[in-house]
């Protein structure tokens, strides 16, 4: 299943995640995309490799006809429903960001049953009790950098004890407006 982690600052959010797939205690590749970049939004899920990638396909496909019916960028509240729908028909667990109104990058996490919840620091998949201790007891600035820098290291902390975390670190990031930043773009 692998790791995937999220932060949010004042700067933006970030998520990283590994690349590694197992199934039934097997290596299946070291590198399977977790990650998803959109025109401004980004996404990361957990669960059947397959069911992955359909989720990335589906957010994609809704995204872009969001774009030719409203030619406006999709809000964090609106992806979130859109990624809560996708991730409960196929049984994946996944974090979305967006922008919010104010032009201030968020994100939400997306559980398998379609719930959602907002918050500052999340992790998901089988690396996810090692990722959310280190989560909690990091203090993170509100640059983006630092953010970048503290999901990944969290992703590899997660893959010294999880043996269904591995390979890569792929990390994204989603920049707040410039008008809502404090920090640099």
């Amino acid at each position: 299943m692998g790791t995937v982690v999220a932060v949010e600052t004042e700067d933006g959010v970030v998520i990283a995640a590994d690349t590694l797939a197992v199934e039934d205690g097997d290596v299946t590749s070291k590198r399977v995309r977790r990650l998803f970049e959109f025109d401004a939004a980004v996404a990361g899920a957990v669960g059947d490799q397959g069911d992955v990638d359909e989720f990335g396909r589906r957010i994609e496909a809704e995204l872009r006809q969001l774009d030719v019916e409203a030619g406006r960028e999709v809000g964090i509240t609106n992806l979130g429903q859109i990624a809560a729908d996708v991730a409960e028909g196929l049984g994946v667990a996944a974090v979305v960001a967006a922008h919010d109104g104010e032009g201030r990058a968020k994100f939400q996490r997306i559980g398998e049953d379609g719930s959602t919840v907002s918050a500052a620091k999340a992790a998901l998949g089988t690396g996810s009790s090692v990722a959310l201790g280190r989560l909690e007891h990091a203090d993170v600035g509100p640059e983006l950098v630092d953010a970048a820098e503290l999901a990944r290291e969290t992703v590899r902390a997660a893959q010294d004890r999880d043996p269904e975390t591995g390979g890569d670190v792929d990390v994204v990031e989603l920049p707040s407006s410039e008008s809502t930043s404090t920090g640099t773009q």
